[in-house]
């Protein structure tokens, strides 16, 4: 007999579908102890290796202490690591009520018009300039330039913290979170989400799969909210973007928009 569909998939979820030798994404289910031998067609006697690695290390005797060493310490890696502690869920939901609402978001262009308008020098860290510096722009950006810009600029990784700040829960419908995030990645795809968190990650200086304090969550969603609203207002031409000398987007209103 071989191993029943329920085995297989049993194997495939604990292995998040990789050769636990290799890593290799796409598996066989191999037996460790041979059928011809009086292996059982059960978990115990599963190993999830891509095809390469069966073919090297399946019929090797001396091989199977060694796959399943490595098959129950893949299958420890895999349950850990995109493990988030209760708690911990918890205080970043408690403390998500800080970061703005979709109607806070909407009022951000307001405010930075405002702010434009009464100081021509005005930087922080979203690199807002007024329409009297606009002239130091050396090249003015399109929506498919700043897509461009932020893919190639951020280091996409499988990384636990990405998964983390991607977690539905963290963008709660009542606050406006959701629909931003879905109209963003509606608009721009998932790829342009990924650079955008992973370029904050990036900039704040983060190990990669260290884990994220509450404070760094909140940090990381608040950025990546205001870049994905900026966005969205240059796709709607409500806003307009460049770089500037020092390699910096820098964002203006756009007058000729309605």
């Amino acid at each position: 007999m071989a191993f029943s569909e329920a085995t297989k998939l049993i194997v495939r979820k604990k292995s998040h579908l990789q050769c636990c030798l290799c890593k290799h994404v796409g598996i066989e289910i191999h037996h460790i102890i041979p059928q011809s031998e009086g292996g059982p067609d059960d978990e115990s006697n599963a190993a999830p290796l891509c095809p390469a690695c069966h073919e090297i290390y399946g019929d090797n005797p001396k091989k199977r202490k060694f796959i399943t060493e490595a098959r129950n310490l893949w299958y420890e890696i895999c349950e850990s690591r995109y493990r988030v502690d209760g708690k911990e869920i918890m205080d970043i939901k408690n403390t998500i009520k800080t970061l703005p609402t979709s109607d806070t978001l909407l009022d951000i262009k307001d405010q930075i018009i405002s702010a434009l308008k009464s100081d021509p020098k005005i930087t922080d860290i979203i690199g807002v300039t007024s329409d009297d510096s606009v002239s130091e722009i050396l090249k003015e950006l399109d929506i498919y330039d700043l897509i461009t810009y932020f893919i190639h600029s951020a280091a996409i990784r499988d990384d636990k913290n990405k998964e983390l700040i991607l977690m539905p829960d963290l963008w709660p419908e009542e606050d406006g979170h959701a629909e931003l995030l879905s109209e963003f990645t509606d608009k721009f795809g998932k790829l342009t989400l990924y650079a955008i968190v992973d370029g904050i990650i990036n900039e704040l200086g983060i190990p990669e799969n260290k884990g994220l304090t509450t404070a760094e969550t909140v940090e990381i969603l608040h950025q990546a909210s205001i870049k994905m609203t900026l966005l969205i207002f240059v796709f709607n031409g409500e806003l307009m973007a460049g770089l500037n000398e020092n390699g910096e987007i820098m964002w203006w209103k756009n007058e000729t928009s309605v």
